[in-house]
């Protein structure tokens, strides 16, 4: 079965109160996102991901997941989860 995930990255984390989108706070080292992504790229059913991020963080995005090859997309989300 092929499969794509979805990682909803978008919100801003104000918050959080970190200064950065929750998706680039550092845990154990690594942003939030890559752990995410790592996860994803581990299940042998999914074979693409695309994240929403914060409109305008996409670069920081791709910063952050550089490297793994099943993320396909990354693409600015909405200003509210509305």
């Amino acid at each position: 079965m092929r499969t794509a995930a979805v990682i909803v990255a978008a919100g801003p984390g104000e918050r959080l109160g970190a200064g950065v989108p929750k998706a680039l706070v550092r845990v154990a080292g690594l942003p939030m996102v890559t752990w995410s992504a790592r996860a994803l790229a581990e299940a042998p059913e999914v074979e693409c991901i695309v994240i929403a991020c914060p409109p305008g963080g996409e670069d920081d995005l791709a910063e952050a997941v550089a490297g793994h090859a099943h993320v396909h997309a990354i693409v600015p989300g909405g200003t509210s989860r509305q």
